[in-house]
């Protein structure tokens, strides 16, 4: 179990990664690619995910119609949303859609708590089964802020994240070292003691220089072109988190 705890969701994203970049002993588990945590909480005392971009992570608005159509019931979202004000209870929980394949849906619920009935719900937990911390993450931050935002009968004073497996991959996050977590990727040497900076120097070296030949897995693909342009000078267009609706 790790324990973190930061100002926003801005800064959640951001320090989080950071935080295993600069510590990977505090995976519970490394694979070939990527370092894996067990049971990752964070506190966190406000919703501001205003820095939090989706064109600087790679993607185009799509994403975010993407995250609505597999994540987000409207119909049992607006009953969630009328449930609030009539709660008589000291917590209500909204559940998350769920896939039938595979290992099941990364997001699962949140859940509003207070004090006292008949209060404005002022904590909110959020619950993942799992979830990629280095770029898909951020954009369920901005799915996660936008919810709460339309809530009415709410004044959050602290949301708790808990993350059942989250990982940090090694052979992807290479693209957003710098321009996001401000990681200097010369500083994962061939040296280091740990296996997670070999593997990202490793993947420096053969999947991202300028004369890198793309690969054929398609994700990896997409991250080198993405890469190869910034490094051209590049710079991703803007997706104003303002335009991105629920509804």
């Amino acid at each position: 179990m790790v324990t973190l705890g930061f100002s926003d969701f801005n800064t959640t994203y951001v320090e989080t990664n950071k935080f295993f970049l600069s510590k990977p002993q505090y995976f519970n588990h490394y694979d070939s690619t990527r370092g894996l945590v067990e049971d990752l909480i964070i506190e966190i005392g406000s919703i501001n995910y205003s820095d939090i971009d989706l064109g600087e992570l790679g993607y185009t608005r799509k994403k975010w119609s993407d995250l609505l159509r597999t994540y987000l019931d409207a119909d049992a979202w607006e009953d969630f949303r009328k449930k609030i004000g009539k709660s008589s209870g000291n917590s209500i929980a909204f559940d998350f859609k769920r896939k039938t394949t595979g290992n099941g849906a990364c997001l699962r619920e949140i859940i509003l708590t207070r004090p006292k009935r008949g209060k404005p719900f002022n904590s909110a937990k959020i619950i993942w089964r799992a979830t990629e911390l280095q770029k898909r993450w951020g954009a369920d931050l901005i799915l996660i802020g936008k919810m709460l935002e339309d809530l009415e009968n709410c004044n959050f004073e602290s949301v708790t994240f808990y993350i059942g497996s989250a990982y940090q991959s090694a052979m992807f996050i290479v693209p957003f070292l710098w321009d996001i977590f401000g990681v200097r990727s010369n500083g994962f040497s061939k040296e280091s003691k740990h296996e997670h900076h070999r593997a990202i120097r490793k993947y420096i070296d053969k999947y991202y220089q300028p004369d890198s030949k793309p690969e054929k897995l398609a994700v990896l693909a997409r991250l080198q072109a993405f890469h190869q342009k910034k490094l051209g000078g590049y710079k991703p267009k803007k997706i104003d988190n303002d335009t991105l609706k629920l509804r």
